[in-house]
């Protein structure tokens, strides 16, 4: 077994550190050594990236060497093929900013290179290690490390808004990775997260139950229910995770006439129709309804257009402009017709009398 001269090993560790003193010595003369000779690497001991750089060394007599250079602890370590060391100095500041160079095919994989730090585009690109999301003036969001929750209305610039450190957003992109509605959760582990939307979606509806007056103006009889409600309905865009976007609002009345407003339930829209029955026309066009299933006794359950006098005989009367109803009409028509999709009705209002068939005074007429 061949035994490495011991003097050896301690001239080319001598040569390496030599040759990297050198390096400094002219970096002045170097595209890269912008900061002149006195350059130093001061985050070095800080960042969460590795502090140990391998190099392998072969000596003249054909031995397999291998430096460590340990940037946190500034030193340079001369190791045998077993593990052994041979040797260990200690590696100046100046001699660190060398590991600094640009990797000269960055250009080439920039946004995978760690030689190029946020692409060579730190003002643009840069996410620092930090605590919150801020969103700047321009609506772009980064993740700032000078900005917590007790200090973002000290530290925050004219325009920037505090998003705290788990954030979702609603956009419509246009670009390579997507084009139209996406939803952007940006992560606490400062990290983005994208979606881009199905083509699901749902109706949501808030409201408030009025009596029956107020809703038609009108002094109803005894055969018409005590209460109707009034209020706004949510075409919402649906994501896997459960969240919505909303892309279009509309007023909707349900009762009194009849037996009263719908029952509150999470109803499916499973059919539609074009139509020309009374009250559902659309500026003395056809109208449209969807259907849903018969619930807690009331039958003939649907949506429609509610396009004369306010309220319905226990539907849900969607209003609006003639454009805007027909324009609701045709998505409708193409999500369940064409796409053949169900479409989700989630109808629950605070305060509904949830009326059976007893909504008016004749208990034989379902709706």
């Amino acid at each position: 077994m061949r035994k490495v001269n011991p003097l050896e090993p301690q001239k080319i560790i001598t040569m390496i550190i030599l040759l990297m003193s050198t390096c400094i010595k002219v970096s002045a003369q170097s595209p890269y050594a912008m900061f002149g000779d006195n350059s130093k690497m001061l985050e070095a001991k800080r960042e969460s990236v590795p502090s140990i750089y391998r190099v392998g060394v072969q000596s003249t007599n054909g031995v397999n060497l291998y430096a460590d250079f340990d940037m946190n602890k500034g030193l340079a370590t001369l190791y045998d093929a077993e593990g052994n060391i041979l040797r260990q100095d200690s590696i100046g500041e100046n001699t660190k900013a060398m590991f600094t160079t640009i990797d000269p095919h960055a250009e080439s994989y920039y946004h995978l290179s760690p030689y190029s730090y946020c692409g060579g585009n730190p003002v643009n690109r840069i996410y620092p290690t930090g605590m919150d999301w801020v969103e700047g003036a321009d609506g772009n969001i980064v993740w700032r490390n000078s900005v917590v929750s007790s200090n973002y209305q000290k530290v925050l610039n004219q325009g920037e808004i505090y998003r705290g450190v788990d954030y979702i957003r609603y956009m419509n992109w246009n670009n390579s990775r997507a084009v139209g509605l996406v939803q952007e959760h940006y992560l606490p582990n400062k990290t983005l997260s994208y979606e881009v939307h199905n083509g699901t979606y749902q109706f949501d509806f808030t409201g408030e139950v009025i009596s029956s007056q107020e809703l038609t103006g009108k002094q109803l009889g005894s055969n018409h229910a005590a209460k109707g409600i009034r209020g706004t309905a949510y075409l919402n865009a649906v994501f896997s995770d459960g969240g919505t976007y909303t892309t279009e609002t509309y007023p909707f009345t349900s009762g009194p006439y009849g037996n009263g407003p719908t029952p509150n339930h999470n109803y499916t829209g499973s059919d539609f129709a074009y139509t020309s029955q009374a009250g559902m026309t659309i500026g003395g066009n056809r109208g449209w309804k969807v259907y849903m299933e018969d619930y807690n006794g009331r039958t003939g359950l649907r949506m429609h257009p509610d396009t004369n006098s306010p309220g319905t005989a226990g539907c849900i009367g969607i209003q609006g402009s003639a454009e805007a109803l027909t324009k609701l009409g045709s998505f409708l028509y193409d999500y369940i017709k064409t796409q053949n999709k169900n479409i989700q009705i989630n109808f629950i209002i605070t305060g509904n009398p949830n009326y059976g068939n007893n909504g008016k005074s004749n208990p034989y007429i379902g709706q």
